[in-house]
């Protein structure tokens, strides 16, 4: 296997889709979601191996990928076999996954690995966090993308110009062949039609321009001028122009408002997704010693979230 290559970027810009076009190249394989590789290291420190065995038999994503727990191997090694199970079957010579959360951790674990950074305009961003029941409003789901890009602009110094490559989502949907080509050249190999071709076996359709700076129709004056407040700065380091000169952040009532319709959106998702019962199960297993009552519910609560996996 060569050098791993892992997709990283903020969630709901694009990354699955861009996995997918990459993943069908018969030369690459990029398996899927691979959090559970660095979520739970903390300042280059990763947990006891007793303590990351455990997070990861509770862990949904991990557990529906059936990979096993070789107990003879360090930290490095385990996550490194991880990726091995999960794409030899492939028996393609470049494997890799996807990754949102702490990707900053990866080069330790894989000193020689290429990552590729998707960016998406936040204010596209923010406004998808809604549809998935994460945030009530758009102003709250400036975080979702705001953490990640800080991620990205400190971990790039430190990578040698073979070992990055960055675009964006609006561009990929532009253009998709020019900046798949882009992709290839950077991983040393050359484009495929096959690419292209993920609709055939997935939920995802071909690149619609329609996807692109759906804020514009979707999203009030106000609510960009609540996400600019937030993204501004770094939108502009990264290319994305505000609407509003000088944003302001939502104060007093307003911003009393959006707390309250962001925490009662948040709570009748979760009642929506696990039902009511399950819920307040759950809710008041957190405030609870762990015991086996409180394992079974949050079992039951990883269930539901694996019946949901995409």
């Amino acid at each position: 296997m060569q050098s791993p290559v892992f997709i990283v970027g903020a969630l709901r810009s694009g990354t699955t889709l861009l996995r997918l076009m990459v993943d069908h190249h018969p030369d690459i394989c990029i398996f899927g979601e691979f959090e559970y590789a660095v979520r739970w290291i903390e300042d280059g420190n990763p947990p006891p191996l007793h303590e990351y065995h455990r997070q990861l038999r509770a862990d949904r994503v991990f557990r529906a990928d059936g990979l096993e727990i070789d107990p003879s191997l360090d930290y490095q090694g385990l996550v490194r076999s991880f990726l091995q199970q999960a794409t030899e079957s492939s028996g393609k010579p470049i494997r890799g996954a996807a990754i949102h959360s702490n990707f900053h951790e990866l080069p330790p674990l894989f000193p020689d690995a290429k990552l590729i950074h998707l960016l998406r305009d936040p204010r596209d961003v923010s406004r998808s966090c809604i549809g998935m029941g994460w945030v009530g409003n758009p102003y709250y789901g400036t975080k979702y993308w705001m953490e990640p890009v800080l991620r990205w602009r400190a971990l790039e110094p430190s990578l040698s110009p073979s070992q990055k490559h960055e675009l964006r989502y609006e561009d990929l949907i532009r253009d998709p062949v020019g900046e798949l080509t882009k992709i290839c050249e950077f991983l040393g190999v050359d484009f495929d039609e096959a690419m292209l071709s993920y609709p055939g076996d997935s939920t995802y359709a071909s690149p619609d321009v329609g996807l692109v700076e759906q804020w514009r129709r979707k999203l009030s004056d106000d609510e960009v001028m609540w996400i600019e407040s937030v993204c501004s700065p770094l939108m502009d380091e990264v290319g994305y122009a505000s609407e509003h000169s000088k944003p302001q952040r939502p104060t007093g009532l307003t911003a009393a408002k959006l707390a309250i319709q962001n925490r009662r959106s948040r709570i009748q998702r979760n009642i929506d997704v696990y039902g009511l019962p399950l819920y307040v199960s759950w809710q008041l297993g957190k405030r609870m010693p762990r015991n086996a009552l409180q394992k079974r519910i949050l079992r039951r609560v990883q269930d539901v979230d694996t019946s949901r996996l995409k």
